[in-house]
């Protein structure tokens, strides 16, 4: 009987490892990080950023926190860094959108092709996933 504790909490500590671990260190490839898509998201944070600094001045001018010469002054300069963030945004100057767009059709179909067996649904073409039992598109039931 002493012996089956220690046994039995050693099995549960290696449980806990197997399962905490298997995640980090499988195969399965990740989508590789791009410099476009880090740049056009910076961007669009920055934008984010610059609509609450607006938001936030409209609020202090709200509250009497500041005089209206100076909030005419701050919300202009705001409103020329939103309009500069908003034409790099639609030039692409964050990146090439067709790049960003296309490498994540990529790195999407080669995650599909990792998880998928070859068969299709019968009633909308839909590709089936190993461990799914009904279709995604349409909920059919898939024979087993």
């Amino acid at each position: 009987m002493s012996v089956v504790i220690p046994v039995g909490c050693a099995l549960l500590l290696l449980a806990f490892f197997y399962f905490t671990t298997r995640p980090i260190l499988s195969r399965r490839p990740r989508p590789v990080a791009h410099a476009a898509a880090h740049a056009y998201l910076e961007l669009q944070h920055q934008k984010e950023l610059v609509y609450a600094a607006i938001k936030e001045l409209e609020l202090d001018l709200a509250v009497g926190k500041i005089a209206d010469d100076d909030y005419a002054e701050q919300r202009r300069l705001l409103e020329g860094d939103a309009v500069d963030l908003l034409h790099k945004l639609e030039s692409g100057q964050g990146g090439d959108l067709d790049a960003i767009e296309s490498q994540i059709n990529r790195d999407l179909s080669r995650l599909d092709e990792d998880g998928t067996d070859a068969e299709t649904c019968g009633c909308c073409g839909a590709r089936r996933l190993v461990d799914h039992r009904f279709c995604p598109q349409c909920g059919t039931e898939f024979s087993a």
